[in-house]
Formats: C-alpha cells, structure tokens, sequence
C-alpha cells in the first residue's frame, strides 16, 4: 500500500535538509524560511 503519510515526511525531510543547507550557504539564518506543515 502505498503510504501517503510516510511518502510526505520523507519529502519533508528532504526539503528541511535542503533548506537549512540553503540557510547555511548563504547566511540566511531568519525564521522566515521555516518549513510551514499543512
């Protein structure tokens, strides 16, 4: 069965990774890029 819920926190996950290496990168350390949850 293909789970929805677990498909979602993996890609969140990855997106979190990919953003706070952004944030690292290029310095922008605000709470304005925190990952909103639906």
């Amino acid at each position: 069965m293909f789970d929805l819920l677990d498909t979602y926190h993996i890609i969140l996950a990855l997106v979190t990774h990919a953003t706070f290496e952004n944030r690292f990168k290029y310095g922008f350390f605000t709470s304005s890029h925190h990952i909103v949850h639906p």
